[in-house]
């Protein structure tokens, strides 16, 4: 016998797909899974969005819980055919990674998906009340800054002149002021409103702590130089002054008294939060030296002896003097940032390819779906010109790039990835006149590809700089070798 709490819910399904189909003039067998009709601006509801959901499961044909685990199976979150059920039974909130891998199987649009995500996003915030969890000074007034606040604890010039230095920007009600993984190269001041702090732990969503204005957010990213490491989002609308890293660092290295109101903020955060770490005087602040990026987190994805194409970097001379430590952290991380957005650039997510720090490089597989020349022209030059930008832009912490690619069978242990065309590709990159070529010539990037790479990729697929390429040889663990070299941007 269906209970009360189940008849409610059905009936507001119902209710909401009733909706859908008046205001949908689709046929509802069409092969597309669009928001088109599903009203998801002003959904408010889990019913709401599990009609929603069916509606999409049927324009994509309705294809079988066994259909859609098999669809899944390779994606970065598959999902179980018990997952699937319960997600359109709508016994609970789906998670975001089990709502977009849905979305995907039912070969929902990229652009389509964010839209549902933000929907995901809104209807969270609805479901958590800013009283259930306290921010670091307790429950903020709206209008009034806590006494404890960093901009409250500026003095008037000092407030003055990180005004005259900020952009204000404003966000309205669940709108995303930054995202966990996003490049973090500025922080904000709330002036106004309120803020939502979260990060994904395990495949679930964990609330950190609510800010109010008065609060300074996302700085320790920025001035770690690392990426995002939880999202904020807005839950009201929110006012804030906007600093990008530079101008920050530049206004406390003349501010010794704003490193001591950083320092304090720090601490009372990671006593907030339940975790030990350093005293104020040994903190990250005092001394403006980035940590390392936070290393890769590469998919569980396995090979078992699929084509993938393998990409090597290198940066030249990376421990050479006179670099300092802070250069070399901070070499490292723009040149992660920069292989990291030439990939996202290129329309292949960083994501999907599983790759591995080396130290002063790194090893990226490309999966099998994504074609070699790909790599070639899209993704090498997209880092070439993001290398070129950072060199002009930094010429103490300017570097060259070695990178080596090549085709072949990998497969994945326990340990990662291993076959003989990685360490082919290994040999390439430390092929020796590579390494003269990239020293006498002073090139940003000198990218090197095997013999198989480019007879059949660059020259028989007629690539129009295959003559640019310089066919050498070398020999390497007493095998001899030949690999086709490029240099890009010969002048640095």
């Amino acid at each position: 016998m269906m209970s009360r709490a189940a008849r409610d819910r059905e009936s507001s399904e119902s209710a909401a797909l009733i909706r859908i189909q008046e205001s949908d003039h689709l046929p509802s067998t069409r092969k597309t899974a669009g928001p088109t009709g599903l009203g998801l601006a002003s959904m408010t509801s889990l019913p709401e969005l599990v009609a929603a959901l069916k509606v999409v499961h049927t324009r994509a044909g309705s294809p079988s819980l066994r259909q859609l685990e098999a669809v899944t199976r390779d994606f970065p979150h598959p999902l179980r055919r018990s997952t699937i059920a319960e997600l359109l039974n709508g016994n609970r909130m789906p998670k975001k990674a089990v709502l977009d891998a849905f979305l995907r199987a039912c070969e929902v649009e990229p652009a389509d998906i964010a839209e549902w995500m933000n929907t995901w996003e809104r209807l969270q915030l609805q479901r958590v009340q800013p009283g259930d969890h306290a921010s670091s000074a307790g429950p903020v007034p709206e209008s009034v800054a806590p006494p404890t606040s960093f901009w409250h604890s500026l003095t008037t010039r000092e407030r003055r002149m990180l005004r005259d230095s900020a952009t204000e920007v404003t966000f309205l009600t669940g709108q995303a002021l930054f995202r966990e993984n996003d490049v973090a190269d500025h922080l904000l001041i709330i002036q106004a409103g309120r803020v939502r702090v979260s990060a994904e732990r395990d495949g679930q969503e964990r609330i950190i702590a609510f800010r109010g204005p008065g609060d300074v957010i996302g700085e320790r990213d920025a001035l770690m130089l690392r990426r995002r490491a939880a999202t904020a989002l807005a839950f009201s609308e929110v006012h804030c002054l906007r600093l990008g890293t530079q101008r920050f660092v530049e206004f406390l290295s003349d501010q010794p008294r704003v490193v001591a109101v950083l320092e304090r903020q720090m601490y009372d955060r990671i006593a907030e939060s339940g975790r030990t770490g350093a005293s104020p005087a040994s903190s990250t602040w005092s001394r403006f030296a980035p940590s390392p990026p936070e290393p890769p987190r590469p998919i569980p994805q396995r090979f078992t002896g699929q084509m993938c194409s393998i990409l090597f970097t290198d940066v030249v001379g990376f421990s050479a003097a006179p670099r300092s430590d802070a250069d070399l952290v901070a070499i490292r991380g723009a040149m992660y940032d920069l292989l990291r957005g030439a990939f996202d650039d290129s329309d292949v997510p960083w994501e999907g390819c599983p790759h591995e720090d080396r130290g002063d490089g790194m090893l990226v597989v490309i999966p099998p779906h994504v074609p070699p020349h790909t790599v070639i022209e899209a993704i090498i030059p997209r880092f070439t010109a993001g290398l070129r930008r950072h060199n002009r832009r930094s010429s103490r912490t300017g570097f060259q790039v070695r990178a080596a690619l090549n085709v072949g069978p990998v497969r994945s242990d326990r340990l990662g990835v291993t076959g003989s065309a990685i360490i082919h590709a290994a040999r390439l990159l430390d092929a020796p006149p590579f390494r003269e070529a990239m020293a006498r010539t002073g090139a940003a990037l000198g990218f090197i590809t095997s013999e198989f790479v480019y007879e059949s990729v660059i020259r028989s697929a007629g690539l129009v700089d295959a003559a640019s390429y310089e066919r050498v040889r070398f020999t390497s663990k007493e095998t001899k070798t030949t690999g086709w070299l490029k240099l890009l941007d010969p002048s640095g």
